[in-house]
């Protein structure tokens, strides 16, 4: 070791010239090559070629008539040759693994603790994660992973270092021990990918030797001295905004509005998963699906909030009297709630966590500004990993990718805008937001403690007029407060007023499908303006009601044996009693609360025999 780290430490300035040569000797014959062959190959002078000889003598000696290298040569060449196109970057060090031979990839896999043999693509893929995953992580590494005292101290040195790259020159300088030591710490941390050998010609095409850490963590170091520590502050937007759009409880309105048509008529699906056309144009006449947001997203949201469920082939609406007990801000705290729960991108989930230590309800900020801020937050609050972007590795801030920026506009343009957290605005072709003072309240830790948001609501009132017209006074009614009326009237029209036709048919209809009729009455009287409904329509209603002869038509599964005998011992088996209901005493009973596969069973159990 001692002698080749001398003649490596030579040839660290060798002469362009006189590197040709040797790599001509390495590469065409070791019984060496003659002076005139050397000469016209590279086309110098056999002069100048006998003078590097004579000046590099401890690399080339002359063997009767052909120049040749000494022993350690053709080894020392080659390191030179792969430091000279090693860049010292992720990709080289995946391409160095791929070249590694058994014993070396053993020695890694040691050193990485991995517990069994892995592929070198996935060894590659180890080395990134467990060693490079953070810019300091690689320093963990060398100081746990079994390198010597001199290794971690040549280290040490390399990354105090203001470029994060030095000559070996100076690193034995440095250092100041032997020139083995240090040689053998270096072959520590090239072997264990902690440093990369680096050669390089000079201006004065000298051959130079350098030592550096990863590329990446190089430009993660210089790009981090000219990013300013702090984030930029941010300014308020001074002017005033124009065409405001604010939601407040619109989006929970919109779901719940969709939510009471499905409870008044289940929503049928084909068997492509899409909706009836004539299901589908009812819903559309409620939130049409290019609004914002669509019929589509209002669905979704139901079906993810277990408000709606499909039955066979059916959407039909769960625990519709507990939904209807919830105040409209306690709906729409749920839809927010399963709203951050529910979405993927951690980049909705973060601005919303940070959107009220940042902005302050009520005032308006330019939506640029504000994402500029954001990512330099991110940035500096962050541990940057190391990712593939654009082609190459590179150490980003997790939050801080394209993508993000992305991320951040479209949620304060869509989820947090639908859920009135923040209102919308432009002016003079810039986007503006705020934040509202729902949204604070719906972002705070803990609402409890502080008081609800005054939020514009209005009350479900109705006119029931003689020409039996049941008019909705205002477009904001809580739409599941309407769901009786959906169920036994049929709406005429939309608008800032509904209005709705109460005829026999119709109320016939919601009779039939199982409605509570006695429900219906007391919504009218609950929510009519007057105190009373006008005597035609209450007295008419009283009559549809009387006039009907109700009957249950329903399917029964029965038991029957033509000897009474049987069917008395049947009837008085205790085990198959709660399962039994008398129809004809003689011949037959049904049963029910039981599958026919059990009864079948439970029969045969207690010794009859069945057919």
């Amino acid at each position: 070791m001692r002698h080749r780290a001398t003649l490596l430490t030579e040839l660290e300035g060798i002469n362009r010239y006189a590197f040709r040569v040797a790599q001509e000797l390495c590469h065409n014959s070791r019984a060496g090559l003659t002076l005139r062959f050397i000469s016209k190959k590279l086309e110098l002078p056999q002069e100048e070629i006998e003078y590097l000889i004579d000046v590099h003598s401890s690399l080339f000696f002359t063997d009767l008539t052909k120049v040749r290298l000494v022993a350690e040569g053709a080894t020392l060449v080659r390191r030179i040759e792969e430091g000279l196109e090693n860049r010292g970057d992720a990709a080289h060090l995946q391409f160095s693994v791929k070249r590694l031979d058994p014993h070396s990839c053993r020695v890694l896999e040691e050193r990485l603790s991995l517990d069994e043999s892995v592929t070198k693509k996935a060894l590659a893929e180890a080395v990134l994660n467990h060693c490079y995953k953070h810019p300091d992580s690689i320093v963990e590494y060398v100081a746990s992973r079994g390198f010597s005292s001199t290794a971690q101290e040549i280290f040490d040195i390399v990354w105090q270092s203001e470029e994060g790259i030095m000559p070996v020159s100076a690193i034995q300088a440095v250092h100041g021990g032997s020139e083995q030591a240090v040689e053998q710490g270096l072959w520590e941390l090239f072997s264990g990918l902690a440093l990369f050998e680096m050669f390089r010609f000079d201006s004065e095409d000298r051959l130079k030797r350098v030592a550096g850490l990863l590329t990446e963590i190089r430009k993660w170091r210089t790009q981090s001295l000219k990013t300013p520590g702090r984030a930029p502050k941010l300014e308020l937007f001074s002017g005033q905004p124009e065409s405001i759009d604010s939601r407040g409880l619109e989006f929970s309105r919109a779901i719940g509005a969709v939510v009471a048509a499905i409870a008044a008529k289940p929503a049928r699906i084909r068997s492509d998963a899409e909706l009836w056309r004539e299901d589908y144009r009812r819903l559309a006449e409620i939130v049409e699906d290019g609004s914002d947001p669509s019929l589509r997203a209002c669905l979704w949201a139901a079906q993810g909030l277990g408000w709606i469920a499909q039955v066979d082939n059916e959407l039909r609406v769960n625990d519709l009297d507990g939904l209807r007990a919830r105040s409209r801000l306690e709906r729409h705290c749920r839809v927010f709630d399963w709203m951050m729960g529910y979405v993927s991108d951690p980049v909705v989930r973060q601005l919303a966590g940070k959107l009220s230590e940042t902005a302050e309800p009520g005032s308006w900020y330019a939506v640029t500004d504000f994402v500029a801020h954001l990512m330099a937050r991110q940035q500096n609050e962050e541990q940057p990993l190391l990712k593939m972007q654009n082609g190459q590795y590179q150490y980003v801030a997790p939050g801080a990718s394209p993508g993000a920026e992305r991320g951040i506009v479209r949620a304060l343009e869509e989820s947090l805008h639908w859920l009135g957290v923040v209102d919308r605005a432009e002016t003079s072709g810039a986007s503006l937001f705020r934040l509202t003072e729902l949204g604070a309240w719906l972002l705070a830790s803990d609402r409890d403690a502080l008081a609800p948001p005054e939020v514009n609501g209005h009350q479900t009132e109705i006119v029931v007029q003689p020409n039996f017209d049941i008019v909705v006074m205002s477009r904001d009614a809580d739409p599941l407060a309407m769901v009786p009326l959906e169920r036994f009237a049929e709406r005429k029209g939309f608008g800032a007023a509904a209005v709705y036709h109460l005829s026999k048919s119709s109320f016939t209809k919601g009779v039939q499908d199982g409605h509570d009729v006695d429900g219906f009455f007391d919504f009218l009287l609950t929510h009519n303006r007057e105190d009373s409904l006008p005597p035609n329509v209450l007295s008419t209603l009283e009559t549809w009601r009387g006039g009907m002869k109700q009957v249950r038509v329903r399917t029964l599964h029965v038991i029957e044996s033509d000897d009474p005998i049987v069917m008395a011992e049947l009837r008085s088996r205790r085990t198959l009693a709660e399962y039994l209901e008398n129809i004809d005493s003689q011949r037959t009973v049904a049963f029910s609360r039981t599958t026919k596969k059990d009864l079948v069973k439970r029969l045969e159990k207690e010794g009859f025999v069945v057919n």
